[in-house]
């Protein structure tokens, strides 16, 4: 599932700041949505490349379910095994830290865009999960 499949033109580039720049950003409100745990995929040295949201064993960003494989693709010099589960205080103060909210929003994204872009994805989640559910139960009958 991509979210840029389910989103109006008006995100596209809100995606595009969220996925290079503003990950923690978007990251912390789809915890908030869904509960998932917040993951830092680090650098060899320990620094923030990307950041995504793993729930069910599926891990997320703005642009929807992606593979390790594609983080790397992506992010070239994530080391794999500096990945870390992150609290919510520290993703807050990381952003506070790096001033990444001054970031997005100086790239016209505004906090309103970032929920509805979470909101629309946590229903895309809870759609699978229910789809997902729903087999089991068939096979059950």
């Amino acid at each position: 599932m991509k979210t840029n499949e389910m989103l109006c033109d008006k995100f596209l580039d809100a995606v595009d700041i969220l996925l290079y720049g503003g990950c923690q950003v978007f990251a912390l409100e789809l915890h908030e949505k869904t509960g998932g745990e917040i993951l830092y995929f680090n650098n060899e040295y320990g620094s923030i490349e990307h950041a995504c949201v793993k729930k069910d064993n599926i891990i997320y960003d703005a642009s929807g379910s992606v593979t390790k494989a594609e983080i790397l693709a992506k992010y070239g010099c994530v080391d794999m095994s500096k990945t870390e589960v992150v609290s919510r205080e520290r993703v807050q103060s990381d952003i506070q830290e790096a001033e990444v909210m001054d970031f997005v929003e100086s790239n016209d994204v505004r906090m309103a865009d970032i929920t509805e872009i979470a909101d629309i994805l946590n229903c895309a989640i809870q759609d699978e999960n229910q789809i997902k559910k729903n087999k089991r139960i068939s096979f059950e009958i």
